[in-house]
């Protein structure tokens, strides 16, 4: 081979891998592929505004993230179409990462920038930090950092954009909320990936919550390719051993973590009931907690007739702070079931004091102040032995059991504890369950007089005994 064919050879190779690069999906692996979950990520940016992609370490929730702001950037996205209404403007991009560092070392450098020619675009540093790419087509991508929520939303304030993307999720609702102002426009889309162990309950009720404009996805991590070989699994054997069974799900399989200092272990896999047999006739507890601040928390709790066991089927705040338009409220949520005890916060004596004049009686609990350890113990015990489930349709509750925490600062106090009112209703039913009392159905009319006629028949055959007995003597 001359040297003419040598070169021929290296320019069509060279652009044989230029081409594959394109293409793949992890610039170190031409020939690699998006998971199927990842593909599906990559799709619905089409149909889907805010997605949300929760993973574990090394679950491939980055790279997702990584390649999909490639190829928006060179607009050679294999599922997607900028909107006929932008024209031909440039595209603003915004990507939003943990620190500065973390945006340029682990983003840009190691995500990004090696699935494009350098040839292709200018970078824009200020003070030795990248601040700024700008593609020859014009599309630019702005990097912030969110380690300062406040400070972050103050910058990224006076932009707005068409794709955004952010990595690592921030213990701040409010930025969430700016970030999604900054991609309003239509096909304007938001991508967040994450490994969910900040303890925000806002934020996970806004992932979790159903909705026509955002999705969320799961990655795991032992579902990436490039964790496949027996040394990588052997590292990640040993790495996760010494954690709980709640982190490790966090880091292996992308879900919420609790944290250490979560109140109730509460397991949404096992302590939430969809099929509930229930019916009016069967007994039921109603527990309040009404509040001077005028937001009453409500409970119904329904009682399985054959296994004693209790259920949540109605979870609800209820606004007002007078007894009258309390109990009206209650009383539509409560509906023409059998109650059979009603218990309350002893401390709002003015309600349980204005219910009786009305003609319900509601029970306090016994010593709550002195008792509170104990009482959120009872309910946890309940859940353990599964003698207590929450309805699905109970999403507040099974927010606030997932979101309270014990304060890492002060001993044996609960954070926020005075907006729990929905536990708090729950703690006080509980405390106050009624003896198990085997439901008996009441006796069709046939069973009546299939019961009367065998016992007719027993009389009988007593009579007919006797009878004999008598003549014999």
């Amino acid at each position: 081979m001359n040297d003419e064919q040598k070169r021929e050879l290296a320019i069509a190779m060279k652009l044989l891998e230029s081409k594959k690069r394109a293409k793949c999906f992890d610039p170190e692996n031409l020939d690699s592929v998006p998971t199927e979950q990842q593909t599906l990520i990559l799709k619905d940016i089409n149909t889907v505004a805010h997605r949300y992609c929760l993973g574990g370490n090394r679950s491939g929730k980055t790279a997702t993230g990584g390649r999909e702001a490639s190829w928006v950037f060179t607009e050679t996205h294999p599922y997607w179409k900028r909107e006929a209404s932008w024209g031909g403007k440039p595209l603003t991009m915004i990507i939003v990462g943990r620190t500065t560092t973390q945006v340029q070392e682990e983003i840009w450098d190691k995500k990004i920038k090696p699935f494009l020619d350098v040839n292709e675009y200018t970078e824009t540093n200020v003070a030795n930090k990248l601040v700024k790419v700008t593609h020859r087509n014009g599309n630019k991508i702005i990097f912030f950092s969110h380690h300062s929520p406040q400070e972050a939303r103050e910058k990224i304030q006076a932009f707005t954009a068409e794709w955004l993307w952010l990595d690592e999720m921030p213990n701040s609702f409010g930025l969430i909320e700016e970030l999604h102002a900054r991609v309003q426009g239509t096909g304007c889309r938001f991508l967040a990936t994450f490994t969910p162990k900040v303890v925000n309950g806002e934020i996970r009720k806004l992932v979790d919550s159903k909705s026509n404009v955002h999705k969320k996805y799961k990655l795991f991590m032992l579902a990436n390719p490039i964790n496949k070989t027996k040394e990588q699994l052997e590292k990640i054997a040993a790495r996760t051993a010494t954690m709980n069974d709640a982190y490790r799900k966090t880091i292996l399989e992308g879900d919420w973590y609790l944290g250490e200092e979560a109140v109730y272990q509460f397991n949404s896999q096992v302590h939430v009931v969809k099929d509930i047999p229930m019916s009016p006739e069967h007994r039921h507890i109603v527990a309040v907690d009404p509040a001077a601040s005028g937001k009453a928390g409500y409970v119904l709790l329904w009682e399985n007739p054959v296994t004693g066991k209790w259920t949540v089927i109605k979870a609800a705040y209820v606004k007002g702070n007078a007894a009258r338009p309390l109990l009206d409220e209650f009383n539509k949520l409560t509906g023409q079931r059998n109650v059979v005890r009603r218990i309350c916060d002893p401390h709002e004596a003015w309600f349980i004091k204005d219910a009786a004049i009305e003609g319900y009686t509601y029970d306090g609990v016994y010593k709550k102040n002195e008792r509170k350890k104990e009482l959120l113990k009872n309910v946890q015990n309940k859940l353990d032995d599964s003698t207590l489930t929450i309805a699905d349709w109970c999403t507040d509750l099974i927010d606030e059991f997932t979101t309270c925490q014990w304060s890492e600062r002060v001993r044996d106090k609960i954070v926020g504890a005075s907006r729990f009112h929905l536990l708090d209703s729950l703690q006080y039913g509980i405390d106050d369950l009624p003896k198990f009392v085997p439901f008996i159905s009441p006796e069709t009319w046939e069973a009546m007089l299939r019961r009367k006629n065998k016992e007719r028949q027993v009389l009988e055959q007593k009579r007919s005994a006797k009878a004999k007995r008598r003549r014999r003597w």
